[in-house]
This record gives structure tokens, C-alpha cells and sequence, in this order.
């Protein structure tokens, strides 16, 4: 991936998420250099989960099942690796499954990655110039899911 390029789209790239997810962007700090560096938390309550299964059709199917009252036939588990995400939103928990590059980013997230380093993990998996839309649209997401832990 062609880091100076994914630097340059990282510019100013923070105005663009703080003004789609309409909330104010956490832990903008500065590196002494001109532009802003872009660190977010996630919120206490998500966990990210390695899965060999795809369970999910199953829990969709028990959730209905509970919520109807009509028990179906379960299909067996097919093997599938991928990653979930977990958290809590109030006292409901809610869940969704990720594309690696997506989970690449979120795991990312603990170690304090900048804006520039989830654009460079994410150009490891898709184009490097669709990479810092992609960071963006996923860091939208995450804040209006709640995913990432406020100031």
C-alpha cells in the first residue's frame, strides 16, 4: 500500500466522520505535526469474536423462534472463519458479523492505532484508494452503533 497516499486522504479525514456521525470525535490529539491524529476506544461493553462456525442463522432462528412462539427445524452449523462483533446498547445486546478487513481494523483499535495505520491495515485486505473510504464508513458505523467509548 502506497503509505503517502494514505496519509494524504488522512488529512482532515476527522471532519468528515464528526460531521456524518453528527457526535463530536473522541481522543483527537496532536503529534506536533500540522494535522490532527484520529485515536478512538472501544466502548467497555464490545468484545470481538473469532468464530470456525457460522452460528448466526441459528441465533436469528432461536430469536424468532422465542419471539413468535413457533419452534422450526434448525439447520446444522457450516464450518465458516470469520470474526463477530458483540456489545451492548442499554441493556440489549446486539451483534453483527464483520469482513476481515473491517475486523482487522476494530482489533486495531485497542493498541491505539491512528486514523493512517486502520487506512494502512485496511489496504492490506482492499484497494488502497478506497481504503480510507472504507476506514470511514466503518468508523460511521461504529459510532452510531455505539461501539466506540465516548469522553
Amino acid at each position: 500500500a502506497d503509505q503517502a497516499g494514505i496519509g494524504q486522504h488522512a488529512q482532515g479525514i476527522h471532519v468528515v466522520i464528526h460531521e456524518a456521525a453528527g457526535r463530536q470525535v473522541p481522543s483527537v490529539a496532536h503529534d506536533g505535526r500540522e494535522r490532527p491524529v484520529l485515536r478512538l476506544e472501544l466502548h467497555p461493553s464490545v468484545s470481538l469474536l473469532h468464530l470456525e462456525w457460522n452460528v448466526e442463522p441459528i441465533w436469528q432462528a432461536l430469536t424468532r423462534d422465542a419471539e413468535t412462539g413457533v419452534e422450526r427445524v434448525l439447520l446444522e452449523p457450516v464450518e465458516h472463519r470469520h470474526s463477530l462483533v458483540v456489545w451492548r446498547e442499554g441493556l440489549t445486546p446486539k451483534w453483527r458479523s464483520l469482513e476481515a478487513s473491517e475486523a482487522e481494523c476494530l482489533r486495531a483499535l485497542p493498541r491505539r492505532e491512528t486514523f493512517a495505520e486502520l487506512c494502512g491495515i485496511a489496504a492490506q485486505r482492499i484497494d488502497a484508494q478506497r481504503a480510507p473510504a472504507a476506514v470511514v464508513g466503518w468508523l460511521q458505523g461504529w459510532l452510531a452503533d455505539g461501539l466506540i467509548a465516548r469522553d
